[in-house]
This record gives structure tokens, sequence and C-alpha cells, in this order.
């Protein structure tokens, strides 16, 4: 906490308005160095399995931690919450606390009007916002003069989960136009929403050179926590529909790996590899290929092969194997879906992270 309040110290004579990212948790971040009277909002994204052994082991008791970014007397957004004893226990640290508690999903309507298209800058979508300028939330049905559209924004951000963090963004930046008076036009609103772009949030690369037969899409995703793996499999779904799909999978030791595999065992794919990467520089905290592939056969792939059709209508149950390395797994998952196939790596950030060293992309 020291170092995070000397870096402030060194970098706020130079800055006027500043968002700080908090670390872990929340109650006992380093973040928590701002007292209530500088603090314009707190925001809080949708509550997942992070930080496991850290923060309590229970969903309830990382809510509660994380609550502890909440001030009396402040607003906090909250985005949408897919678990709902998050949002129970939210709404609870937020009434003991004093904070103001604003839902963004109240308070703001996301729309896809289009499909997911591509152009030279990527895939992308397209999508509508009706923001509520009342205090107390909620819309009326025919729209009408408490709320305001921001229409046809180009998200690069892909995924309803993506649309959920645009909401709580657009939600907490209409609270301080509203209530602070902060001067933020729909024109720069619209063109924050549009530029937002974030490494190995299901950042789509096309490869350069490689062998005739390889993959030359990859997806880097870090999803790494059940909700994320459901996310990832949802947006796979929306972009690579009628693509065959193979998923380089590795994990650090301390997450829910049966949680995560359930959530990739939706993925409509043709292989999955399983391999180990250092977490933080070290080996030490990497789960094992085997272990993964072990619970894969136990529980993922068997979820997969008696519930799922694929999205070419055929039963699917995927070719499961480990790999020494993360660039012999990558290798393998290439050549397994062919060159107009699709890579996946995911289950850690530092996987994603390290792939780029073993990737020539062009986009």
């Amino acid at each position: 906490m020291l170092e995070y309040a000397v870096a402030l110290g060194v970098f706020t004579p130079a800055v006027r308005d500043a968002s700080g990212k908090v670390g872990l948790g929340g109650a006992r971040d380093a973040t928590n160095v701002f007292p209530p009277s500088i603090l314009a909002a707190a925001v809080l994204t949708n509550i997942d399995e992070e930080h496991l052994a850290a923060l309590g082991g229970t969903l309830t008791s990382i809510t509660n931690a994380k609550a502890g970014i909440m001030k009396r007397g402040r607003p906090v957004i909250v985005a949408h919450q897919s678990e709902p004893v998050a949002a129970v226990a939210l709404q609870a640290e937020a009434s003991a606390k004093g904070a103001i508690l604003v839902d963004a999903a109240m308070q703001v309507q996301a729309h896809n009007n289009s499909e997911v298209l591509e152009d030279e800058g990527g895939p992308h979508q397209f999508c509508d916002f009706r923001i509520s300028r009342s205090p107390g939330g909620g819309m009326r049905k025919d729209g009408g003069e408490n709320s305001w559209e921001l229409a046809g924004v180009k998200l690069r951000m892909l995924g309803q989960h993506q649309q959920h963090n645009a909401a709580a963004a657009l939600c907490t930046l209409q609270w301080l136009r509203q209530h602070q008076g902060w001067d933020i036009s729909p024109e720069a609103l619209r063109k924050g929403l549009e530029s937002a772009q974030l490494p190995a949030r299901f950042q789509v690369l096309q490869l350069l050179g490689g062998e005739a037969a390889s993959a030359e899409t990859v997806v880097l995703d870090g999803a790494h926590t059940p909700a994320a793996a459901r996310a990832l499999a949802e947006t796979l779904q929306q972009v690579f529909s009628s693509r065959h799909v193979a998923l380089v999978v590795a994990m650090a030791d301390d997450k829910n790996h049966g949680g995560v595999l359930a959530g990739l065992a939706r993925i409509d794919m043709s292989a999955i590899v399983f391999t180990e990467v250092a977490i933080a520089g070290s080996s030490m905290r990497s789960a094992q290929a085997a272990q993964l592939a072990c619970i894969w056969e136990a529980h993922g792939n068997q979820t997969a092969a008696e519930s799922m059709v694929g999205s070419r209508g055929n039963q699917t149950a995927a070719e499961s194997m480990e790999a020494a390395s993360l660039e012999s797994a990558i290798q393998i998952a290439r050549k397994k879906v062919g060159r107009f196939g699709v890579v996946v790596i995911t289950g850690s950030l530092h996987a994603c992270a390290l792939s780029l060293e073993h990737l020539q992309p062009y986009s």
C-alpha cells in the first residue's frame, strides 16, 4: 500500500481525473488509500470465483472482499451479476456501509442490432444503448424524456458480457455527468466505447506463415473462472459457429478447474490440448496438464458427449491430448483443425501472454 501511495504522490499533481484498478479483492487493497472525499465513484463488474484461496474460498467471501471498495455516501456502480448470491451480498454490503448502490442493469439497456461483422480492424458488433436519466433507475417502456439513446455503437469487445461491461461504464459516466457535473459528450462516450480493446479478452489474431495445413486464426482469451469460460463458449458460438475449433488450455493451480472445464465443455470443439505454463514466472503455481486432462475426462468431456450437439449438427466428443510445452500445444491444435479452423488459447492470462512469443500475428 505504501508503494501505491508514493506513486499517487508522484503522479497526482499532473492529473485532474484518474481511474484506479483494484489489484486483489478490495477490502485490503492498496486502492483504499483514497479517502471518500476524492472518490467520484466505485465500479464493480461481474463477480466470479477469482483469487479463491486469498479471498476466503467462496463466492460470498469474494463478494464481501470486493465490496471493500465501497465508501459511505459515495456511489458504487454494480454491473450485471451472473450469480444471484453475489448481487444479494453486494446489496447488503452497500446498505451496511452507507454507499449509494446504482444498478447498471436497471440504468442502461443494451441491445445488439447486428450479427458479428468483420472489417480490417477485426470482428465487431453494433449495439444500441438506452441510458436512464432518472436517479432511481428503470425506464418507461416508450423511452420518453427520462432516457436517451446511444445507437449503433461499434464494439470490438465481443460477447454479451462485454455489453454488460459497456453498460456499467455508461452508467458510471452518466452518473458523473448528472450528479457531479462532469462534462462528457455523447460523442466522447461513443469514441471511448468504440476504441476500447484489451489483450487476451477474445483477442483475434491472424497468423503469418506456418504450414499450409495449420490454422491461421487464433483467439486469445484469459478465461480462468467458470463464468468467464461460459462467456467464451457463448462468444465463440456467435463469432465462429461454422469453423472447426481446437482449444489449448493451461491454468494456475488455485483455480476452480472443474468449473472452468465444465464451461469450456459447452464449446463445439474438435480437440483440446492441455499444457503447463509458468504463473508469474514460477512453475510452482501451474496446474499439471495431466491433472487437467483427468478432470476433463471425468467431467468436462462427459458433459460434452452427453448433452452437446455441435453447430454442424453432430454429437461431439473432443479429442483430448497433453503437450509438454505451450509451443507444442499450439502446433498440435493448429494442425488438428486445419487452415480454416480456429485455435483458442485459454485458462490463464499468463498462457495468452506467453503464446505471443510463439506466434507471428499480423493483426
